[in-house]
């Protein structure tokens, strides 16, 4: 059950709802009505902000509004209504900004890509250094391809691997987060991080950094809550900082499917890019391969209160045992990030003194369904996977050690496929790892036929 379409804003959301109806029921409507329009104003610069992401981020599934939107609404299923209609204006705010700005860290702005590009950013220049000093193969083709005119386009492909790798390792780093919070704030958008009387800037940027840190890091290590609390009385009640930040952990990392990965883009990325890289840079393309494909592979998924116990259900449909075991680790990353949750909501609760204070209750599951089936080519199942520039289609789950393996050089002695399929799967042999979807679609086809 991916977000439905009449979910296309974050004014769609039951956050967005309690916080207008606060401004009927909470003693400070005017602080309410600002805070709403902070909201519609962060939402607006965050997406314009997002379509950086691409440009130097091209190899990653989208990070833009299609992603702040499904993070939204997973966050509103796991909210039960009890907690939803005692959530704090504040609260529901924080949670509608932090969906939209989380990732703001990814976009890189001219000026910053002009530092990097001149060799005058000091950050960038250190990170590069430590990265190519672990990694000696791609240091040695860097310091041979310098200054190598004929080598132009395999520095492209280097310097743009190395830069969406900066990104990505830094994007929950301070720097770049308060850059753009703070150029949000200088658009004609003054004290729009505030809630009289209280400046909320310096808590957003926490929570967007606390999404690349362990759960518990907003009450244990951040300095602005360790020093305090992460409890505070804000005008008419008390804000629990820390909660947007536990439900925006489980609303990334819960955000898979195909909306995140279309099909246009999905084969202007990967279809046309024929040059294989060796090395560092081959293993992080697979690697991003992967995730398209784990995003496309889903055929549906729900998140439902269930009485006392929220339930979390995926199923997908795989072609290559490489996504297969992509799963079963994402299935482990997601049932490992909910127990965290889970123990981190524990913690808090009994640091209240009050325990009639809490109000935050999830009933999260212990673990995720998840089912993965591989995809039928005449009543079996089948894989493909490329391995040193040869092809195969498999009959074994990825987890299993038996089972056939029919490889293009035997293929032809295999009864059960039918003439069509031979010509199909031979074609493999030419083929990188990431055009073979097209090719096991065309398999599929001739299945059907």
């Amino acid at each position: 059950m991916p977000r439905p379409v009449s979910f296309y804003s974050h004014r769609c959301s039951k956050f967005y709802e309690q916080l207008s109806a606060a401004e009927n029921t909470y003693g400070f409507p005017t602080v309410v009505n600002h805070l709403k329009s902070s909201v519609d104003k962060v939402a607006e610069e965050a997406v314009g902000i997002s379509l950086k992401v691409h440009r130097y981020m091209p190899r990653f599934t989208l990070h833009n509004d299609v992603h702040f939107l499904n993070v939204l609404w997973i966050m509103e299923k796991l909210v039960p209504d009890e907690v939803m209609e005692r959530l704090h204006p504040l609260e529901c705010a924080l949670v509608i900004m932090v969906a939209y700005v989380h990732d703001l860290g990814m976009a890189l702005s001219q000026e910053e890509y002009d530092k990097i590009n001149c060799g005058n950013d000091v950050d960038y220049t250190v990170w590069e250094n430590q990265f190519r000093s672990s990694r000696h193969s791609l240091d040695r083709k860097l310091r041979e391809i310098d200054g190598n005119s004929s080598f132009r386009p395999e520095a492209e492909v280097i310097r743009s691997f190395l830069l969406e790798t900066y990104l990505r390792t830094t994007h929950g780093k301070r720097k770049r987060i308060e850059g753009w919070l703070t150029n949000i704030a200088h658009n004609g958008n003054h004290g729009i991080f505030k809630c009289q009387p209280v400046d909320f800037k310096e808590e957003l940027i926490a929570l967007c950094m606390s999404h690349g840190e362990d759960a518990c890091w907003l009450r244990k290590d951040c300095q602005i809550f360790k020093e305090n609390n992460i409890f505070e009385m804000v005008l008419e009640g008390t804000v629990n900082w820390s909660f947007p930040s536990l439900l925006l952990r489980l609303g990334d990392i819960l955000d898979l499917d195909w909306t995140r990965a279309p099909v246009a883009l999905f084969e202007k990325t990967w279809i046309e890019n024929l040059e294989t890289p060796e090395g560092d840079i081959r293993n992080s393309f697979l690697y991003s391969w992967k995730e398209w494909e784990k995003h496309r592979s889903v055929t549906g998924w729900e998140i439902k209160q269930n009485g006392n116990r929220a339930v979390i259900r995926w199923e997908a449909r795989c072609s290559y045992p490489e996504v297969h075991n992509s799963f079963l680790e994402y299935k482990g990353w997601i049932n490992e990030e909910l127990r965290s949750v889970i123990s981190e909501m524990q913690e808090q609760r009994n640091f209240l003194q009050n325990v009639n204070d809490w109000r935050y209750d999830l009933h999260l599951p212990d673990v995720v369904d998840f089912k993965v089936r591989p995809i039928i080519v005449n009543g079996e199942p089948a894989y493909v996977v490329g391995h040193n520039g040869m092809a195969v289609v498999s009959s074994t789950p990825p987890e299993s050690c038996g089972g056939k393996t029919i490889t293009i050089t035997a293929v032809d002695s295999i009864e059960k496929e039918s003439a069509d399929i031979r010509q199909v799967v031979g074609e493999l042999k030419r083929l990188q790892v990431w055009e073979m979807q097209n090719v096991f679609d065309r398999i599929a086809r001739c299945q059907k036929g």
